[in-house]
């Protein structure tokens, strides 16, 4: 006897428009037409709920893209990270949970494996459920991710159970990452790539500044450049997922960051190499910085189980970053592109998610020479305390930090050497322990002695420096 089975949607027809609707990527459409073919999904999937059970992931996708529409300036941020966290969660739980087998409980880590669902998003979702909200930033980031992964998880499968099982026309339209289209860009920017290293080694401008901006500035002036930054706006189309692809390529291996780097070894030959290129597509495409930068914040704060100090590609994402927000050079390209994101989002994204390289990326913003003068001083109001407390917690509470006012400290050193005071954080002084913080002196290193008063016999000793309250137990 056949068995009946009851779904919300009249035949799979009906699920297969959804689904283009959700991810519908057509050129010939206008940005409004695709928002609004993505709203009548997710009122689609709505009253599906209302009609009996959903798949999970059909209703993950609803909340999902229902979250990135509200994402809009006229919503409070407050309520934009808990519209993304509660989608993100329910999505990450739901799958988790449903896929427990046996009399044991396993570990969300365990059973996300088994599903193939990265890691990273068991530990965004502690946070979401444990910590403080992660920011807007990782949260748009982790759910464009979350949709990638139903797609190949859930919706592409769904023209196998078509009549036929034949493949709709526009699947490569439908599909959130082509991979076609990443292997574009590749062929695009390999011959761009292997190009420049020729130009680097030969030492396009003079001297000792051949791998840096001379050669930058040099190889702006051929018609490489300009080349290849127009293949990929055409390639883009002035589409936003497609302008995310590029950047995803952009920071593969072999690109923005050198394959087989080492923690502490220089990226002056890469930015000799990538910033003409990056600078022209920040022209010729109006939201390509922001996005660059979003997605080096991103991979700056991904919670990690490992030693971030010691990550040799979040350290190079760190020295993007500075020499994107720092460095002259992007001035011009800054000045375009401020309103987009301005200095208070990346200096409250790195706080949000605190390693070793987004606390050293946030003291040189608020504390160093980025910007102009005025920046400096409206960053320095609002962010000085909490990126004095950062400092201090990322050294584990043993030393106040200070800097001095504007104006003040002229004719300190340049560099590493902070003309505020905040000393260069070297990795391997976070694994030190507190015994090497000690000199021959019973000083504490690097610290006044009027600041610090330690008594050479055993027993407590008086700290006379700025004071760093912790919860009663917290080392």
């Amino acid at each position: 006897m056949p068995q009946f089975i009851i779904t919300p949607w009249r035949d799979m027809s009906e699920l297969v428009k959804a689904r283009d609707q959700f991810y519908r990527r057509s050129s010939s459409n206008s940005s409004s037409q695709t928002v609004d073919e993505r709203r009548e999904a997710v009122e689609l999937v709505r009253a599906w709920k209302i009609r009996g059970q959903v798949p999970h992931a059909v209703e993950s996708t609803g909340l999902l893209v229902d979250a990135m529409l509200n994402d809009t300036p006229n919503v409070s941020p407050w309520c934009i990270r808990a519209a993304y966290s509660i989608a993100f969660a329910r999505f990450v739980t739901g799958f988790v949970d449903s896929s427990q087998e046996g009399k044991w409980k396993l570990s969300m880590y365990k059973v996300a494996d088994q599903l193939g669902l990265p890691t990273s998003f068991v530990e965004i979702r502690h946070r979401i459920a444990h910590e403080e909200l992660p920011s807007v930033t990782v949260l748009r980031e982790a759910a464009r991710r979350s949709l990638d992964w139903l797609w190949d998880y859930f919706w592409k499968h769904l023209d196998e159970r078509m009549p036929g099982g034949g493949m709709i026309d526009d699947e490569k339209e439908a599909a959130p990452v082509v991979a076609g289209m990443k292997e574009q860009f590749r062929e695009v920017l390999k011959p761009y790539v292997k190009r420049r290293v020729v130009d680097v080694r030969e030492g396009k401008g003079k001297g000792k500044e051949s791998t840096s901006t001379a050669t930058a500035t040099a190889m702006e002036k051929d018609g490489v450049t300009d080349v290849i930054s127009k293949a990929c706006v055409r390639l883009c189309r002035g589409d936003e997922q497609t302008l995310s692809v590029l950047v995803t390529v952009l920071l593969e291996p072999k690109f923005l960051i050198p394959a087989n780097r080492t923690i502490q070894s220089s990226l002056d030959p890469a930015f000799a190499i990538w910033t003409p290129l990056l600078r022209s597509l920040s022209t010729h495409q109006q939201a390509f910085l922001s996005t660059l930068v979003d997605e080096l914040l991103i991979q700056l704060t991904l919670p990690s189980s490992l030693d971030v100090a010691l990550d040799s590609y979040r350290e190079a994402v760190y020295l993007w970053l500075r020499y994107i927000l720092t460095d002259e050079t992007w001035s011009a390209a800054r000045r375009r592109w401020s309103a987009g994101l301005d200095m208070d989002c990346v200096v409250a994204t790195c706080l949000m998610g605190q390693n070793v390289w987004s606390v050293k990326l946030v003291a040189e913003l608020v504390c160093g020479d980025a910007g102009g003068l005025d920046e400096r001083v409206e960053l320095r109001r609002d962010w000085a305390e909490l990126v004095r407390i950062a400092l201090a917690e990322l050294n584990g509470g043993r030393r106040g930090v200070e800097w001095e006012e504007e104006g003040e400290g002229e004719g300190e050193g340049e560099g590493g050497e902070s003309d505020d005071g905040v000393e260069e954080m070297d990795v391997q002084q976070q694994s030190r322990g507190e015994n090497d913080l000690v000199d021959e002196g019973g000083q504490l290193d690097g610290m006044d002695h009027d600041d610090v008063v330690v008594d050479d016999g055993p027993g407590w000793r008086m700290w006379r420096g700025t004071w760093i309250p912790k919860p009663i137990g917290m080392i």
